[in-house]
Order: C-alpha cells, then sequence, then structure tokens
C-alpha cells in the first residue's frame, strides 16, 4: 500500500472511530437554525386591559431556501420548533414596549391547526425597546411545508397607545433534517 491510500484509510477509521464515541456527530451535520423577520404593525388604541388580536396577511413561508442552502428540503425535514422570537421597535423612534401587559403569537396554515408559539404573559414595566418572548417548543414541520402561514397576534396593553407602532419579530427556528442523498 502507498502511503497515501494508508493516509485515507487511517482517516477513514478515525472518522468511523469519532461516529461511534460521539453519537450526535452526524445529527450536528443535519442540524441547523434559520432566521425570519416580519414586521408586525401594533395600531393606536385608547383600548387598555383588553386583548386586541393583530392578523397578519399570509406569509410566504421561504423555508425552501433555508432548506436548499443546508443541503435539505421540506420532505426530508424531521423537526422544526422554534427556538427564539425577539420583538424590536422599529417606529416610532425612542419607542419602547412598556405599553404592553401581555403578548400572545399563533401560527396557522391551511388545513392545520392554530398553535401557539410564543408570548410573554408578564411583560416588565421597564422592557425598553426589545422584548424576547418565551417560546412554546410546538412542532411546526408541517406550518413550513406549506407555501404560506399567518399568524394572529394577540397584545394586551396596560396603557394607551398614541400611535402606530412597527415591530421587527425576529424568529430563530431550529430545523433538524435528513441531508440530501443519505
Amino acid at each position: 500500500m502507498t502511503i497515501t491510500r494508508i493516509s485515507s484509510v487511517l482517516i477513514c477509521l478515525l472518522f468511523l472511530i469519532q461516529c461511534k464515541k460521539d453519537d450526535n456527530f452526524v445529527d450536528r451535520l443535519t442540524q441547523f437554525n434559520f432566521n425570519t423577520d416580519y414586521v408586525i404593525k401594533v395600531p393606536a388604541t385608547s383600548i387598555t386591559s383588553i386583548p386586541i388580536s393583530i392578523i397578519t396577511p399570509d406569509i410566504k413561508t421561504t423555508s425552501d431556501v433555508a432548506f436548499s442552502d443546508n443541503k435539505t428540503r421540506a420532505d426530508l425535514v424531521e423537526r422544526i420548533n422554534l427556538k427564539e422570537l425577539t420583538l424590536t421597535v422599529q417606529t416610532p423612534e425612542n419607542g419602547t414596549l412598556s405599553f404592553l401587559k401581555s403578548v400572545d403569537i399563533y401560527a396557522a396554515a391551511e388545513g392545520l391547526p392554530e398553535v401557539r408559539v410564543a408570548y410573554k404573559d408578564q411583560v416588565p414595566a421597564n422592557v425598553g425597546s426589545t422584548l424576547s418572548l418565551d417560546v412554546t417548543g410546538v412542532e411546526l414541520k408541517e406550518y413550513f411545508k406549506k407555501e404560506k402561514y399567518s399568524l394572529r397576534i394577540t397584545v394586551t396593553s396596560d396603557e394607551a397607545v398614541t400611535q402606530e407602532y412597527s415591530v421587527n419579530a425576529h424568529g430563530v427556528f431550529f430545523v433538524d433534517a435528513q441531508v440530501l442523498g443519505q
């Protein structure tokens, strides 16, 4: 055997040993995060302590791009979960989310039930312009296989909102999928 062939065999053996030592090694190759951003418009209102529902227009699922970038596709996805969701005020300038008492975000898609994906039951009074929501960990694979989905955001305020707010919702999704060709 040549030195090159021996080196190749040794590298393969080390790879196989590593795979046996670390059961999660292959999983790490097929798991990734992808990010989404969506702007939510919170209307001005003088009503407080009563939940207001904001229903978004249909949102086109762009997960196919993330799947392709990670060498997989929707039918090979084993699970998708929302990992984190952060709300950040875009306008008004110097605006804060202190008017919020609570927030609930639900996802819906054609033929699938509405599911609660994120929430904050008690928004701190000193919240500032950014708020990290608690996530439910609900399975979202079937929602991302759809062409589009919608969000229903329910906000309860504890003070009047004197002007419309534009709030960016930044989501990070965890995806566990099979790699193409496996």
